[in-house]
């Protein structure tokens, strides 16, 4: 089995516009599903699908595939990857024809600061003219159908609305995979946000993507409460979120408040809802009878003397325990008695602390009864924990490993 490592080429794939980073490679996926599948009928389930890797090896070997996300960013992303794209000619008309006089009465003011105004009205003047109210659910109908085809028109805005992350009048942070609001007197890219919505289209043009075999089913929807039915999925292959604090709504800031703008989702919501958020959500412990070492972590974050261990980490960290297995819970309803899986997850440190995130994940899938065991560690070489400074005051050498884990009922 190759290495779920990303590969360069992975972690490009849709060059600098974008910041889905690949939790693991196209050669992983495509070695898990053959290793996994016992025929090309069976169904593949990624309840946390990001940059659409585990779809598109399904898609390459023929296999019906479902994902669901909570980022509308990744959601428009997947709608577009596996849907037929418009002749270039097509294309470029409808983006030349677009409204002469759009309102700008779509967005926020949250919004509107993150872009000119050139930009907000191109993206304005792709709006349906009977659909620009976000009340309609116009847009939010299309993220939560399973149907994989868009008009060709929505695939028009929805490559603009890609392609202005880059125009979007912010940087990279402190944390690499974050980005901020410029500040005062800040230069940022002043290409055409029509330039950039074309060369979206041809990276998306670019993509092996077979229309002969099933069109992965994308939907936005959580991992915890799965628009699934029960006993229907063979193969579940994914990574869920990381334990360390990435907030992945900010990675994709200016297009997440567009979509939600235009689909009547409230961003804020959205932000608190994704797992591993930053947010806290509520002081609650979990419904579900947690493992050892799940009560063993929380006992020593609680007693850690930093400050904030007990008001706010603690409490982040009850949350995506919980949320973890909540979705355990799921994947029992979902997955057949004979399914089966893998999951890439990475550990991390709290201060001097090792988190060892694949243990609440495999404590969270022993309480649904699967069988688990890890297939595979690799040392991660590059993370948050050297290259901050900050992070390093806490632990001299924070190495960091990757796990695979494979679960099954049998």
């Amino acid at each position: 089995m190759h290495s779920p490592k990303p590969s360069i080429h992975d972690k490009n794939l849709f060059g600098h516009f974008v910041s889905v980073y690949a939790s693991f490679s196209r050669s992983f996926a495509l070695d898990a599903l053959n290793i996994l599948a016992t025929k090309r009928s069976e169904i593949v389930l990624d309840p946390y699908f990001g940059a659409g890797t585990t779809l598109s090896a399904a898609n390459e070997l023929g296999m019906p595939s479902i994902g669901i996300e909570l980022s509308p960013f990744s959601v428009a992303l997947a709608k577009l990857r596996f849907t037929t794209a418009p002749q270039k000619k097509i294309f470029d008309g409808l983006l030349a024809s677009r409204n002469p006089n759009p309102s700008l009465n779509a967005f926020s003011s949250e919004t509107a600061s993150l872009f000119n105004e050139p930009d907000l009205a191109l993206i304005s003047s792709l709006l349906p003219q009977e659909v620009v109210d976000p009340q309609t659910n116009w847009l939010r109908n299309i993220f939560s159908t399973t149907e994989p085809q868009l008009d060709d028109s929505t695939y028009v805005l929805l490559c603009a609305i890609i392609a202005a992350n880059k125009s979007a009048k912010v940087t990279k942070g402190s944390n690499p995979v974050w980005i901020r609001k410029l500040l005062e007197g800040e230069p940022y890219s002043d290409t055409k946000l029509e330039i950039l919505t074309k060369t979206i289209a041809e990276m998306l043009r670019s993509l092996n993507f077979r229309q002969d075999a099933p069109t992965p089913q994308v939907r936005l929807a959580d991992a915890r409460s799965m628009p699934i039915e029960t006993d229907s999925i063979d193969i579940a292959i994914f990574s869920p979120p990381y334990l360390n604090r990435l907030d992945y709504f900010v990675s994709n800031y200016p297009a997440n408040m567009l979509l939600c703008d235009l689909s009547g989702i409230d961003a804020e919501t959205t932000r608190k809802e994704l797992i591993g958020t930053t947010k806290i959500v509520g002081k609650d412990v979990s419904p579900y009878p947690i493992g050892d070492y799940c009560k063993s972590l929380l006992n020593e974050i609680w007693n850690h003397p930093s400050k904030a261990s007990k008001s706010y980490y603690y409490w982040n960290y009850v949350d995506y325990i919980r949320s973890t297995y909540e979705v355990s819970a799921e994947l029992r309803r979902v997955i057949k008695p004979t399914g089966r899986g893998a999951i890439v997850i990475q550990d991390s440190f709290y201060k001097e602390l090792r988190v060892l995130t694949h243990q609440i994940v495999v404590e969270s899938l022993l309480a649904q009864g699967f069988r688990c065991q890890i297939a595979r560690r690799e040392t991660v070489k590059g993370h948050m924990g050297r290259m901050s400074p900050k992070q390093s005051k806490y632990a001299n050498d924070k190495t960091l490993f990757e796990y695979v884990v494979e679960f099954s009922y049998t």
